[in-house]
């Protein structure tokens, strides 16, 4: 029995979940709104109210004026933001793509490694029908292999994710 080999495995079987919750955190940390966007969206607020406070009828070339600049500054922010997305979704790809390569790679070196040492030991008997398949490729008995509890532990988070979403 080999915990830490069995906490990793485990770990990186895990991985559908916790790279979601990483990525999120990545890019929320990466892309937040800047001073200035804090800046522009207040000095936009303040506007809406000076316009919302007179009247549109009685005084319409200072309200068409207030309108002029909300709009400006509206388009303004809406393509920082439109260029913001497109530039977080290309570092989410690319997070994406990373997190999954080194669990690929990583999962991939731990089996090769350790396919022929059992991860889990049982009292015999415990899983009767499946014993043999639970301990492939090790050839011992009343064991888990790493290659099966990495394939259990996937499967379980997998089913389990889809029904939770």
């Amino acid at each position: 029995m080999i915990p830490y080999v069995l906490i990793l495995a485990t770990f990186l079987s895990l991985s559908e979940v916790w790279n979601v919750f990483l990525v999120k955190f990545i890019l929320s940390w990466c892309f937040n709104l800047s001073d200035e966007d804090h800046a522009t969206r207040a000095e936009m607020l303040d506007l809406k109210t000076q316009m919302n406070s007179i009247s549109m009828v009685d005084e319409f070339a200072k309200y068409a004026r207030l309108q002029r600049k909300y709009n400006k500054l509206n388009d303004q922010l809406k393509d920082k933001l439109n260029d913001n997305t497109q530039q977080r979704l290309k570092v989410r790809f690319f997070l994406n793509c990373g997190l999954k390569t080194f669990t690929i790679l990583v999962s991939a070196i731990l089996v090769f490694i350790y396919r022929y040492e059992p991860v889990i030991r049982y009292s015999e008997g415990l899983f009767f029908p499946f014993e043999s398949i639970l301990s492939w490729p090790t050839g011992q008995e009343n064991c888990i292999s790493l290659p099966m509890w990495m394939f259990v532990v996937r499967t379980s988070v997998s089913k389990f994710g889809a029904k939770v979403s």
